[in-house]
């Protein structure tokens, strides 16, 4: 919409801390204290016709104004900043002395280097210049630091409210003002392709208007012009549309209600030029009113005129300006109220199609005048300036900000030290909305000189990414990746809660453990990160998890007891000619244990069998369990037989002599 201005370091030198708890926002605004950013003028009169412009980031800004020269004439100055406001340059003239120069507009490439200042000037008799009036330009391409000047119209009998606009990169620009042809008053424009080193020749918007102004998208290619134009009984707001960066323009739409009287025209564009909204204030019957008009289709066709401020009230300077995709919009206007005048505003999130109610940010008993709003490319923050009449006092600047899109506000916040008198207040703020300028005209008994403040926007953190969760024994491991934004203050801690049940764990890094969860119940996991402003939105639920008690343990079985071995014990008997074996253990008279005996032959062990070629087995006898045995010399030795649950056993060998 209107050009992302600015991001500027502050000293911090009040904190302003702002909750809602409908929405859950919670911000707060740190001001340096004010700075004086002009010379000393010459005494009479002060700087008029401020503008303020910088790049995306906001490191490099630059103001222009009107300043006073004596002798009922005004020269247009400017100065810039490089370190995103913390020191301004030693202010520069831009026009010429010994002429009257007014009405200053500027426009910043989006990196801040290409600069673009616009004025129209007086120019009295004698010449050179020849006598009459002009439409001028100065150009940059170091940031405000050098310019070079150029004539866009003139000679003419009269000129006056010149603007301009320009893409992001700064080489396009397109500008457009009011020339006395005859007895009319004509709108023209002009535009320059190489950064506002050359400008084509002026060409007609309309004729018979009043104020106009415009707005290009950011590849330079969309312009739209809103203007006021007299349609014989009553002046309208009428727009045009060029698609090939202001060469051409389409046929006038015209937007107010016939039969009314409508002015005082404010635009705001898109970045991509498709979605425009114009405000005006409308000149009723018994009061005045605020209207706006919304497009979606770069000023092709338009809606039905909204009225935004109430009935009864009179209505007067109107503001607007909006995010960058022409969603988020807030318009403020200056309202004549018993017993004072206030400052209201309306906010949009949806491109105009719905709007908040009617917010009244100045204080009651105080007339509060000329509001300038700004909103941040995002959409999320936005501001509102005035100066605040204080009888017998010096007037102040004012300041309100959102950062809910419009939502809810903070209170006001006066900027403006109480020794100076303060009017013309402008505000703008970067594409993030967390670096916020304020400029005003600051007067006391001897001067008046372009004063400035700079604030820092925190708030709550951004909503951590990535949010997995892994299942345990009545548990959850959480795990994230922290939040692009940290608010502007650093992440002191992270909380992870699960969902159904609420229970939580906490941790300083990106991860931990929910404890207390049920087996067998399907969860997942938001988390929030928390900064010394309060805690942030909640992040997308994890995957899915169920808890589960891991299996229990399979008993161990009891082991079989290994079976017990029998004890065969053999020796020779008889002068060695028998062979005597004995089993244990004793199993009684009745209970006898069988053997073999093996003899060696050949060098190989040979089972003794009967004559019918079997096995020939052996049984103890007696409560000793022993067999004397009459065998042929050799060696031999006894083995038992497995029974009874005992496992076989096999006694050392015996050698029997005959």
């Amino acid at each position: 919409m209107k050009p992302r201005r600015l991001a500027f370091a502050a000293v911090p030198a009040a904190a302003l801390l702002v909750s809602s708890a409908a929405a859950a926002t919670v911000w707060t605004v740190d001001w340096s204290a004010a700075q004086a950013i002009s010379s000393t003028p010459v005494t009479g009169a002060g700087p008029q016709n401020g503008a303020l412009a910088a790049s995306a980031d906001g490191a490099d800004a630059v103001a222009v104004w009107a300043q006073y020269q004596g002798d009922s004439k005004y020269q247009v100055w400017s100065t810039h900043t490089s370190d995103g406001g913390s020191t301004w340059a030693t202010p520069a003239a831009l026009s010429a002395a010994g002429a009257n120069a007014e009405f200053t507009d500027v426009t910043v490439s989006a990196n801040g280097q290409r600069a673009t200042a616009i004025w129209y000037v007086s120019v009295p008799a004698p010449p050179p210049p020849p006598t009459g009036d002009y439409v001028r330009t100065a150009s940059s391409e170091d940031g405000g630091a050098t310019w070079s000047a150029t004539t866009i119209a003139g000679p003419i009998s009269a000129s006056r409210n010149p603007h301009i606009a320009g893409s992001a990169d700064g080489t396009r620009l397109v500008a457009v003002w009011g020339e006395v042809d005859g007895s009319a008053d004509v709108p023209r424009t002009s535009v320059s392709a190489d950064g506002g080193d050359t400008w084509s020749a002026p060409t007609d918007l309309d004729t018979d208007f009043g104020d106009a102004v415009l707005a290009m998208s950011t590849d330079g290619s969309t312009v739209v012009a809103a203007y006021e134009k007299y349609d014989g009984s009553n002046s309208r707001i009428l727009t045009r549309t060029s698609s090939d960066g202001g060469l051409t323009w389409n046929s006038p739409e015209t937007l107010s209600d016939a039969g009314e009287n409508a002015g005082q025209p404010q635009i705001v564009l898109s970045d991509d030029g498709s979605r425009v909204a114009v405000a005006w204030i409308q000149y009723g019957g018994s009061d005045s009113r605020v209207q706006a008009s919304f497009s979606a289709d770069s000023g092709v066709s338009w809606t039905a005129p909204e009225t935004m401020s109430a009935a009864g009230l009179e209505a007067n300077t109107v503001a607007i300006d909006g995010s960058a995709d022409g969603q988020a919009m807030t318009v403020a206007w200056q309202i004549e109220a018993s017993p004072g005048y206030r400052v209201q505003s309306r906010s949009s999130t949806n491109a105009g199609a719905a709007w908040s109610a009617t917010a009244t940010h100045s204080a009651e008993e105080l007339a509060a005048d000329d509001p300038d709003v700004a909103v941040s490319g995002d959409g999320t923050t936005a501001a509102i300036a005035w100066y605040r009449i204080i009888d017998s006092n010096p007037s102040r600047m004012e300041v309100v900000t959102s950062a809910d899109r419009g939502a809810t506000w903070s209170g006001p916040e006066a900027l403006s030290d109480t020794a100076f008198d303060a009017s013309e207040p402008l505000v703008t703020m970067s594409a993030s909305g967390r670096r916020l300028l304020t400029t005003w005209a600051g007067a006391d008994s001897t001067d008046t000189l372009i004063r400035a403040s700079t604030g820092v926007l925190r708030t709550v953190p951004g909503v951590p990414t990535g949010v997995t969760a892994t299942a345990g024994d009545a548990v959850a491991a959480a795990s994230w990746n922290p939040p692009a934004d940290d608010g502007g203050s650093p992440i002191t801690g992270y909380t992870a809660m699960s969902s159904p049940g609420g229970q939580s764990c906490t941790s300083v890094g990106t991860s931990c453990t929910i404890t207390g969860l049920s087996n067998g119940t399907a969860y997942t996991v938001t988390v929030t990160a928390s900064n010394a402003i309060g805690t942030g939105p909640a992040s997308a639920a994890s995957n899915i998890v169920t808890p589960t008690a891991p299996p229990a343990p399979s008993p161990t079985p009891t082991p079989e007891p290994e079976p017990e071995t029998t004890k065969v014990k053999a020796k020779a008997v008889k002068s060695d000619s028998k062979l005597k074996v004995t089993i244990k253990p004793d199993l009684g008279k009745k209970k006898q244990w069988e053997f073999v005996i093996k003899v060696k032959k050949k060098g190989d062990w040979k089972t003794i069998k009967t004559k019918k070629d079997k096995t020939k087995v052996y049984e103890t006898e007696g409560s000793d369990h022993t067999m004397t045995v009459d065998l042929d010399e050799g060696k031999y030795k006894a083995k038992s037989k497995e029974a009874r649950g005992y496992l076989a056993d096999t006694s050392d060998v015996v050698k029997l002599k005959k």
